[in-house]
Protein backbone atom coordinates (compact mmCIF):
# COMPACT_ATOMS: atom_id res chain seq x y z
CA UNK A 1 0.00 0.00 0.00
CA UNK A 2 0.95 3.64 -0.43
CA UNK A 3 0.48 6.27 2.29
CA UNK A 4 -0.34 9.93 1.70
CA UNK A 5 0.10 12.19 4.70
CA UNK A 6 -1.93 15.36 4.33
CA UNK A 7 -4.57 16.44 1.89
CA UNK A 8 -4.49 19.33 -0.54
CA UNK A 9 -5.46 20.16 -4.12
CA UNK A 10 -3.10 17.49 -5.48
CA UNK A 11 -4.64 14.53 -3.71
CA UNK A 12 -7.18 13.31 -6.27
CA UNK A 13 -4.69 13.46 -9.16
CA UNK A 14 -2.03 11.80 -7.04
CA UNK A 15 -4.32 8.92 -6.09
CA UNK A 16 -5.34 8.41 -9.73
CA UNK A 17 -1.67 8.38 -10.78
CA UNK A 18 -0.80 5.85 -8.08
CA UNK A 19 -3.56 3.49 -9.21
CA UNK A 20 -2.63 3.96 -12.89
CA UNK A 21 0.96 2.78 -12.40
CA UNK A 22 2.18 -0.52 -13.79
CA UNK A 23 3.10 -1.57 -10.26
CA UNK A 24 -0.10 -2.78 -8.61
CA UNK A 25 -1.07 -0.93 -5.45
CA UNK A 26 -3.77 -2.64 -3.41
CA UNK A 27 -4.84 0.49 -1.60
CA UNK A 28 -3.90 4.03 -0.61
CA UNK A 29 -4.09 5.23 2.99
CA UNK A 30 -4.65 8.96 3.39
CA UNK A 31 -4.01 10.54 6.77
CA UNK A 32 -5.43 14.02 7.26
CA UNK A 33 -6.17 16.35 10.14
CA UNK A 34 -9.07 17.81 8.17
CA UNK A 35 -12.68 16.73 7.86
CA UNK A 36 -12.52 13.09 6.73
CA UNK A 37 -16.13 13.02 5.46
CA UNK A 38 -15.62 16.19 3.42
CA UNK A 39 -12.48 14.65 1.91
CA UNK A 40 -14.37 11.44 1.11
CA UNK A 41 -17.05 13.46 -0.73
CA UNK A 42 -14.41 15.48 -2.57
CA UNK A 43 -12.58 12.34 -3.73
CA UNK A 44 -15.82 10.68 -4.84
CA UNK A 45 -16.23 13.38 -7.49
CA UNK A 46 -12.78 12.64 -8.97
CA UNK A 47 -12.24 8.90 -8.49
CA UNK A 48 -13.97 5.92 -10.03
CA UNK A 49 -16.10 3.85 -7.68
CA UNK A 50 -13.53 1.04 -7.90
CA UNK A 51 -10.67 3.38 -6.92
CA UNK A 52 -12.76 4.94 -4.16
CA UNK A 53 -13.12 1.49 -2.58
CA UNK A 54 -9.31 1.23 -2.46
CA UNK A 55 -8.79 4.47 -0.52
CA UNK A 56 -8.67 4.36 3.28
CA UNK A 57 -9.08 7.70 5.03
CA UNK A 58 -7.60 8.13 8.48
CA UNK A 59 -7.82 11.11 10.80
CA UNK A 60 -4.47 11.99 12.36
CA UNK A 61 -1.83 14.64 12.82
CA UNK A 62 1.25 14.53 10.59
CA UNK A 63 3.53 15.41 13.47
CA UNK A 64 2.12 13.03 16.04
CA UNK A 65 4.41 10.03 16.54
CA UNK A 66 1.42 7.95 17.70
CA UNK A 67 -0.65 8.82 14.62
CA UNK A 68 2.29 8.06 12.31
CA UNK A 69 2.87 4.75 14.10
CA UNK A 70 -0.75 3.78 13.43
CA UNK A 71 0.01 3.91 9.69
CA UNK A 72 2.41 0.92 9.92
CA UNK A 73 4.83 2.46 7.46
CA UNK A 74 7.17 -0.50 7.81
CA UNK A 75 4.72 -2.30 5.50
CA UNK A 76 4.17 0.55 3.03
CA UNK A 77 5.80 0.67 -0.40
CA UNK A 78 6.16 4.45 -0.35
CA UNK A 79 4.94 7.62 1.35
CA UNK A 80 3.90 11.03 0.05
CA UNK A 81 4.08 13.82 2.62
CA UNK A 82 1.85 16.58 1.24
CA UNK A 83 0.78 18.38 4.38
CA UNK A 84 -2.80 19.51 4.81
CA UNK A 85 -4.32 22.56 3.13
CA UNK A 86 -5.18 25.00 5.87
CA UNK A 87 -6.16 28.65 5.60
CA UNK A 88 -4.26 29.46 8.79
CA UNK A 89 -1.38 31.76 7.76
CA UNK A 90 0.97 30.44 10.47
CA UNK A 91 0.48 26.90 9.13
CA UNK A 92 1.22 28.02 5.58
CA UNK A 93 4.50 29.62 6.60
CA UNK A 94 5.47 26.48 8.52
CA UNK A 95 4.30 23.97 5.88
CA UNK A 96 7.76 22.93 4.73
CA UNK A 97 9.16 22.67 8.26
CA UNK A 98 6.18 20.56 9.35
CA UNK A 99 6.66 18.20 6.41
CA UNK A 100 10.35 17.78 7.30
CA UNK A 101 9.41 17.16 10.93
CA UNK A 102 7.03 14.45 9.71
CA UNK A 103 9.88 12.88 7.70
CA UNK A 104 12.03 12.89 10.85
CA UNK A 105 9.28 11.11 12.83
CA UNK A 106 9.00 8.49 10.09
CA UNK A 107 12.76 7.89 10.04
CA UNK A 108 12.89 7.69 13.85
CA UNK A 109 10.09 5.14 13.93
CA UNK A 110 11.60 3.03 11.17
CA UNK A 111 14.94 3.05 12.99
CA UNK A 112 13.26 1.43 16.01
CA UNK A 113 11.99 -1.51 13.98
CA UNK A 114 14.50 -4.33 14.15
CA UNK A 115 15.14 -5.99 11.82
CA UNK A 116 13.94 -3.67 9.07
CA UNK A 117 11.65 -5.57 6.72
CA UNK A 118 12.68 -5.33 3.11
CA UNK A 119 9.95 -4.98 0.50
CA UNK A 120 10.26 -5.42 -3.24
CA UNK A 121 8.74 -1.98 -3.82
CA UNK A 122 11.19 -0.25 -1.52
CA UNK A 123 14.61 0.63 -2.79
CA UNK A 124 17.39 -1.94 -2.85
CA UNK A 125 18.69 -1.04 0.60
CA UNK A 126 15.26 -1.44 2.18
CA UNK A 127 14.70 2.29 2.68
CA UNK A 128 11.16 3.61 2.50
CA UNK A 129 10.67 5.98 -0.43
CA UNK A 130 9.38 9.28 0.99
CA UNK A 131 8.21 11.98 -1.41
CA UNK A 132 8.11 15.28 0.48
CA UNK A 133 6.24 18.27 -0.94
CA UNK A 134 7.67 21.73 -0.40
CA UNK A 135 5.39 24.74 -0.71
CA UNK A 136 8.11 27.28 -1.34
CA UNK A 137 10.39 27.17 -4.37
CA UNK A 138 13.38 28.33 -2.33
CA UNK A 139 13.00 25.51 0.20
CA UNK A 140 12.55 23.00 -2.61
CA UNK A 141 15.69 24.28 -4.35
CA UNK A 142 17.76 23.87 -1.19
CA UNK A 143 16.50 20.33 -0.55
CA UNK A 144 17.24 19.21 -4.11
CA UNK A 145 20.91 19.33 -3.16
CA UNK A 146 20.58 18.44 0.52
CA UNK A 147 21.74 15.12 1.94
CA UNK A 148 19.87 13.79 4.94
CA UNK A 149 21.91 12.96 8.00
CA UNK A 150 22.74 9.26 8.35
CA UNK A 151 20.15 8.69 11.09
CA UNK A 152 17.47 9.45 8.50
CA UNK A 153 19.16 8.38 5.26
CA UNK A 154 19.56 4.81 6.47
CA UNK A 155 15.77 4.42 6.66
CA UNK A 156 14.20 6.77 4.11
CA UNK A 157 14.88 7.58 0.48
CA UNK A 158 14.16 11.32 0.43
CA UNK A 159 12.50 12.59 -2.77
CA UNK A 160 11.67 16.31 -2.57
CA UNK A 161 9.12 17.85 -4.94
CA UNK A 162 7.35 21.13 -5.47
CA UNK A 163 3.88 21.58 -6.97
CA UNK A 164 4.85 24.65 -8.98
CA UNK A 165 8.01 23.08 -10.37
CA UNK A 166 6.07 20.00 -11.49
CA UNK A 167 3.35 22.15 -13.09
CA UNK A 168 5.91 24.20 -14.99
CA UNK A 169 7.65 21.07 -16.25
CA UNK A 170 4.33 19.57 -17.41
CA UNK A 171 3.45 22.75 -19.32
CA UNK A 172 6.86 22.92 -20.98
CA UNK A 173 6.96 19.22 -21.83
CA UNK A 174 3.43 19.27 -23.24
CA UNK A 175 4.24 22.34 -25.38
CA UNK A 176 7.37 20.67 -26.77
CA UNK A 177 5.28 17.65 -27.82
CA UNK A 178 2.78 19.78 -29.78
Amino acid sequence: FVVIIGSNELIADLIRQIFAREIVVDYVVVQTNGDVEALRKYLSSFLSHQDEQRVVLYYGEQNSADDIADLHLECASEVFILGDSVEDESYKTNHDALNMQCLRIIADQLSQITPRKSHDKQDKRGRLICHVMFEYQTTFSVFQFFDLDDSMADYVDFVPFNFYEMSAQNVLINRELD
